[in-house]
């Protein structure tokens, strides 16, 4: 699973909600974006009730991603100096994970990222990419074409991953999902601000497998229910592997 939380689960405010609500789903992995506030020790403690001891951190500052899961995580790497927000590189369950939140048209990261996940998947190795992209698919443009008010479209950073190999889960699994980013949580939930807000709403947060495990792949969804309708600004995007 991955989900950005929205600044560290809304300042702490809404840890007991997604505490419930992620134990329920019983994820092997998770990758976060925006742990604002939120120590690796803090982690720790809110993990352990959905039953994952293992838990890393990117950094104790800024806009930092994370991972926990139910097995040993071997972290390999934690860039962020040359970066915006910076990425986890990780191996845990066998898969390796990279944790990531880009920046709108900076390509570095992702094209470095890249290179490096194609190295290890020409040594059949599993990877996924997972995280808030902020980013478009162009498999996405006619749907974008009519939002209104979008601030900007930019397909080059998901066309580089499918350039080179690696398959958009969601997009393979359950094409009729546009939308991830907004939710709900900026509206009154009412009938009028869930029609406005679904105007507004783009597909933003991704998780990419290499081609050759992506046909092991049962399932991937964006996740929207009542929950996290309201939960976070983003919505967690699930991918399931036989």
């Amino acid at each position: 699973m991955n989900y950005n939380v929205w600044l560290g689960f809304h300042k702490g405010e809404k840890i007991p909600e997604f505490q419930r609500w992620i134990a329920n789903k019983k994820p092997d992995i998770v990758t976060f974006q925006e742990l604002n506030g939120i120590s690796e020790k803090e982690l720790r403690e809110i993990a352990k009730s959905w039953g994952h001891e293992y838990v890393s951190v990117l950094k104790p500052w800024g806009f930092p991603v994370g991972i926990t899961s139910s097995a040993e995580i071997d972290v390999i790497a934690k860039p962020f100096w040359l970066y915006h927000h910076g990425h986890i590189q990780a191996k845990t369950h066998g898969v390796n994970i990279f944790a990531v939140h880009f920046w709108p048209k900076e390509e570095k990261e992702p094209n470095d990222i890249i290179e490096l996940a194609k190295s290890l998947a020409s040594n059949r190795e599993k990877v996924l990419i997972a995280g808030d992209f902020n980013t478009h698919s162009a498999r996405d443009n006619p749907y974008l074409d009519t939002i209104l008010k979008l601030d900007y479209v930019y397909f080059d950073v998901v066309e580089q991953f499918e350039r080179n190999g690696f398959i958009d889960l969601v997009h393979k699994h359950s094409p009729e999902q546009k939308r991830s980013f907004p939710t709900l949580v900026f509206t009154d939930g009412t009938p009028d601000s869930r029609s406005e807000s679904a105007k507004k709403s783009e597909r933003i947060d991704f998780a990419f497998a290499n081609a050759s495990w992506a046909e092991h792949s049962k399932d991937a969804e964006i996740a929207i229910d009542k929950t996290t309708d309201f939960s976070s600004d983003h919505y967690p995007v699930f991918v399931e592997f036989n």
